[in-house]
């Protein structure tokens, strides 16, 4: 009787999002040990983006929204075009929300690209 080892198995992160409601200033350190416990093969790492007919979009004050842009043509899924191009988020949190302090657009996206840049540090692919 033979036994093989399995094969690796794939594990990607489908999506880690930063700048969601309620998150907790220390997000970075957070998302990155849960990368490196769990070792991807690839992340999807993307900003929180409100969207027409979302819960968020329709009741923004019951999730510390003060404003919803409508630029869409700014919006994540336009952002790493060029290098080292600065993404724009969609909305801006009031400064008390209903969990506490909201994140101001600098600290959400400075965030985003600390994650981008660790991942390229550790040569882990990244969307």
């Amino acid at each position: 009787m033979f036994f093989h080892a399995p094969p690796k198995v794939h594990l990607e992160v489908e999506s880690t999002i930063i700048g969601l409601p309620g998150e907790p200033p220390e997000i970075v350190d957070r998302t990155w040990q849960f990368i490196s416990e769990t070792a991807p093969d690839l992340v999807y790492l993307s900003l929180f983006t409100i969207r027409p007919g979302t819960e968020v979009y329709n009741n923004p004050k019951k999730f510390g929204i003060k404003k919803i842009r409508m630029d869409w043509d700014k919006t994540m899924h336009m952002h790493s075009r060029y290098e080292r191009e600065k993404p724009t988020l969609t909305f801006e949190y009031d400064e008390q929300t209903p969990w506490g302090n909201g994140l101001d657009e600098d600290t959400i996206v400075g965030n985003y690209l600390e994650l981008q840049d660790r991942l390229r540090d550790h040569d882990l692919q990244s969307l």
